[in-house]
């Protein structure tokens, strides 16, 4: 049972890195943006 909590806790990581990278794009938008 040890492994399935392991691969839960490494998914939500991931999940979490993830969120946070969107959100910091959001914030903080690419200097050159593809819209113009």
């Amino acid at each position: 049972m040890q492994t399935v909590l392991d691969i839960v806790i490494g998914v939500i990581l991931v999940i979490s890195l993830i969120i946070a990278g969107v959100v910091l794009v959001t914030i903080r938008p690419p200097r050159h943006p593809r819209g113009r």
